[in-house]
């Protein structure tokens, strides 16, 4: 009686009510007046409940868009988490051959500098270029396990300190290989040693079978 009073007093004569439903369930509603009473015949009615239903489907998608937007920014901060988090994995691997041995921390990094830069001139995508940096950071790591005094002779190495020395790039692809990289960066410090003529180490691979990543690393090591 309110309501109707209320209508009266604005001049609202008739009026329709059309939900906005998506599925089992309702948005809201569309509610036109008029001042004419019967004001909505049955087409107009038709073509409103069309409307209605374009107007929830609309609504729907704009706030579906709007969830999607949110969770692709969610994941994109969850990808930056997990990058810096990659990033301080690589630094403490990094540094702990620092503590070790000095001179191959530095050559570590004056490696990737190179390495990076050569990928740059051969216009490799920005994904492998820090997959190579990634790898020349740590190519080295499998020295961890070599003893000190074999590291820092100096003089000549024997033929059985040389093979110990050979080593280092699988125990470092060992270390490397579950952590998850986004690019193969165990398998580039595996092979960083390998030589197109087969006389590398630690497998003797030829040609194809080294990837491009580990001949640039190579030729900057």
């Amino acid at each position: 009686v309110l309501w109707r009073e209320e209508a009266a007093r604005r001049g609202y004569a008739s009026s329709i009510a059309l939900p906005l439903k998506i599925g089992a369930g309702t948005l809201g509603f569309l509610g036109m007046y008029s001042e004419r009473g019967d004001a909505f015949d049955e087409e107009e009615i038709g073509l409103l409940t069309e409307a209605a239903d374009d107007l929830a489907y609309g609504i729907t998608a704009l706030r579906n868009r709007r969830e999607r937007d949110a969770l692709k920014e969610g994941q994109l901060a969850q990808i930056e988490a997990l990058n810096c988090l990659l990033s301080a994995t690589v630094q403490a691997l990094a540094t702990t051959v620092e503590v070790r041995d000095p001179y191959t921390a530095g050559h570590q990094r004056r490696v990737a500098k190179l390495a990076v830069a050569i990928a740059t001139e051969m216009r490799l995508p920005p994904q492998r270029i820090e997959g190579l940096r990634l790898a020349a950071v740590l190519h080295d790591i499998g020295k961890i396990t070599v003893p000190a005094e074999i590291l820092a002779s100096p003089r000549k190495l024997t033929a059985n300190e040389f093979e110990i020395i050979k080593m280092h790039p699988t125990v470092g692809y060992d270390i490397l290989k579950d952590i998850g990289f986004p690019t193969p960066v165990a398998r580039i410090v595996l092979q960083h040693h390998e030589r197109l003529d087969g006389a590398g180490y630690p497998a003797g691979l030829k040609q194809e079978p080294i990837p491009l990543e580990a001949r640039v690393l190579c030729v900057a090591d």
